[in-house]
């Protein structure tokens, strides 16, 4: 989905989430997704990223963006792309906006896309939006939350599994899982804003070796957690 602005260069805040949740409350708003998705602690099946065009940079703690930016959706939900799709439909007749402090957007165009499915056990992924993996083994205060490739390799690559294992579990695909392999080939960490704090992730290129369920899997629903929140989202560069 292509979101456009009045002027050529536009900024916007680096906690710009939340205003993208919103659009996907409005969008589901009258459904019964609206209620099991946002209303009650449910893991999200989807994930989602922005792509603020060429002129992406960040200045004075804001994103500058391109007059065009692109909204990316994917989920292993058939029936949700349909209603999130009629949805968004709904909000482009009432000309809905993406409100910012300094700027609107307003939808310009919606495409929907076929899904991809796999077949190919070793894929190369770059991230569209920063992938977060959390260990649920320790507390939320301690410095080894949140788990990156550039750390601990080993317990980067357990936890992986263990969350991954724990969202289709949690789906009712636990039969599905099958142990997944990393291999980092160039990837960093970064420090988001959000809902006014800050979390760890990473960014950038890696290869995932696995069975095709779970590599479309993890490109459907997204890697890690959070992904509902705009976290996760995979795009592919190649396979072997």
């Amino acid at each position: 989905m292509i979101f456009e602005s009045q002027s050529d260069t536009s900024y916007i805040p680096l906690d710009y989430r939340p205003t993208l949740i919103s659009m996907l409350k409005s969008a589901l708003m009258n459904t019964t997704y609206y209620n099991e998705l946002f209303q009650k602690k449910t893991l999200k099946s989807y994930t989602w990223a922005v792509y603020f065009g060429k002129e992406f940079k960040i200045t004075n703690n804001s994103l500058q963006t391109s007059k065009n930016i692109t909204f990316y959706f994917s989920t292993s939900d058939e029936q949700l792309i349909m209603v999130l799709f009629n949805g968004l439909l709904d909000l482009k007749k009432q000309t809905y906006k993406l409100s910012f402090p300094q700027v609107n957007f307003s939808i310009k165009t919606i495409i929907p896309f076929p899904p991809e499915m796999y077949n190919k056990s070793s894929i190369y992924f770059k991230t569209m939006s920063p992938v977060i993996l959390t260990n649920p083994l320790v507390s939320k205060d301690e410095k080894n939350f949140y788990v990156t490739p550039q750390e601990e390799f080993a317990t980067f690559q357990y936890i992986l599994n263990l969350q991954t294992r724990k969202k289709l579990e949690l789906l009712g695909l636990g039969n599905i899982y099958k142990d997944i392999l990393f291999e980092n080939i160039n990837t960093k960490d970064t420090l988001i804003r959000h809902y006014g704090g800050f979390i760890k992730g990473f960014t950038g290129f890696f290869k995932i070796t696995s069975s095709p369920q779970i590599i479309t899997f993890l490109y459907e629903t997204g890697m890690g957690v959070k992904t509902g929140s705009g976290f996760g989202y995979l795009d592919k560069v190649g396979e072997e």
